[in-house]
């Protein structure tokens, strides 16, 4: 099971958020609110596995949910003032376990489709995909 590229200092700088750290630095959690809209950003960082979530604050309702397994790296990225991070060569899956359900993770290190997702906070909470990779 690969480990994940990425640099925590890029998730405080983008995020402006301290993370809750699990023993053994097994998962990173992030929290951020803004307009009403919390982005919860759980890195297991052992998998190369993201968790999102977005929730509605006024009803506590989740809006959406889903993982991301990143063949690639996170890097901190900046256009026209505007910081985001770049999950870049990943698979959009359920949740995190969903890749037991393809064949494992083996299965998704080659032969997919990658994309790049893109999640900002400035000026509100954002989480994009910007456009197809081929591999």
């Amino acid at each position: 099971m690969p480990n994940l590229k990425w640099d925590e200092t890029d998730f405080l700088v983008c995020l402006e958020t301290i993370p809750e750290i699990e023993e053994y630095e097994v998962s990173h959690s992030y929290k951020v609110t803004k307009s009403g809209i919390t982005l919860s950003l759980k890195v297991w960082q052992h998998e190369s596995i993201v968790e999102i979530a977005l929730i509605n604050n006024n009803d506590g309702n989740e809006i959406t949910s889903f993982a991301i397994f990143i063949n690639g790296t996170i890097q901190l990225k900046t256009v026209k003032e505007t910081e985001y991070l770049t999950f870049s060569d990943s698979i959009v899956i359920p949740s995190r376990f969903s890749y037991l359900d393809l064949g494992g993770i083996d299965n998704l290190e080659t032969g997919q489709i990658g994309y790049d997702v893109y999640i900002s906070i400035k000026p509100t909470i954002q989480v994009t995909f910007p456009r197809l990779k081929n591999n």
